[in-house]
């Protein structure tokens, strides 16, 4: 009796199931931010420099902002790192919506001035330095790559961040009538 696609389909291994075999806690971790910033970097492939100054939907950011929004994040985690990879919260925990929305105005109001193709290399860059100095943490403890451990709960944010933010971005692209290049 042969299967049918869809049952076949349901007894496949999860998606990048052979690079988490046996992963670290930290590579793992490694992975994710990698994998949630090629889902941004995909969102925004193409987009004009014009159209990236419309806003996403009425009173929201514009693309460029958005992107600058994310470059702002990773160097927010920059600047705390040793902080909080000492054990010590990140400086917006806890924020309810209406602060975390007041903390991201004050970080992104400086950078506002950068044209689209800066906001791009600024938010590239800034995972770059974010990536090189994650790299340098050692491993172990495996805890510090944990919810528990508040190193490990800063950068988990992140890639359910940059999907948010990378789902938002391809919502945006898909529901502006007949403009491909939102």
């Amino acid at each position: 009796m042969s299967r049918s696609p869809r049952t076949h389909a349901a007894e496949a291994a999860p998606a990048f199931a052979s690079q988490r075999a046996g992963a670290s806690a930290k590579e793992l971790l490694l992975f994710e931010l990698q994998r949630a910033r090629v889902a941004v970097q995909a969102a925004v492939q193409g987009v004009a420099p014009g159209s990236a100054e419309r806003p996403l939907a009425p009173g929201k950011w514009t693309l460029r902002e958005m992107v600058l929004h994310l470059a702002v994040r990773d160097r927010v985690r920059l600047e705390e790192f040793e902080r909080v990879l000492a054990g010590d919260d990140a400086s917006w925990r806890g924020a309810d919506d209406t602060r975390m929305a007041e903390i991201n105005e004050a970080h992104l109001a400086p950078l506002r001035h950068h044209s689209w193709d800066e906001a791009l290399r600024l938010m590239q860059t800034t995972r770059d330095q974010l990536m090189t100095r994650v790299h340098a943490v050692p491993a172990d403890p495996d805890s510090r790559w944990s919810e528990a451990h508040a190193f490990g709960r800063m950068l988990l944010a992140l890639p359910p961040h940059d999907r948010k933010h990378a789902e938002q971005i391809k919502r945006a692209r898909i529901g502006a009538k007949g403009d491909s290049h939102v």
